[in-house]
């Protein structure tokens, strides 16, 4: 158990540098366009920025419920990426004293 809770830590530890670019990025997208802050959405900012990777959100839709997609690519991305950076470090910071004392 100790060893899974671990590997998880740290994987939590590397995507959270890797959502600390993506911040950067949306940070960088919105300051450089004519977006504001609440209308880069998820859906926009795939569109314009990610085109390259447009065909894993067509996979998506094929998937999962169109509506909740919907509602997920319309939160704005700047709150949301802000909000699970928040959540991924404090993750982090909880859990790993925990696992590396488990026995």
């Amino acid at each position: 158990m100790r060893k899974a809770l671990l590997t998880f830590v740290y994987f939590l530890i590397l995507t959270t540098s890797f959502q600390a670019v993506l911040l950067l990025w949306a940070l960088w997208a919105l300051f450089s366009s004519d977006y504001s802050l609440f209308s880069l959405t998820g859906a926009v900012f795939w569109q314009e920025y990610l085109s390259f990777i447009l065909i894993i959100k067509d996979w998506l839709y094929t998937w999962f419920w169109n509506d909740l997609l919907n509602l997920v690519f319309g939160l704005p991305v700047v709150i949301v990426i802000t909000v699970k950076l928040a959540v991924n470090t404090w993750l982090c910071v909880w859990l790993l004293p925990i696992a590396r004392n488990m026995k």
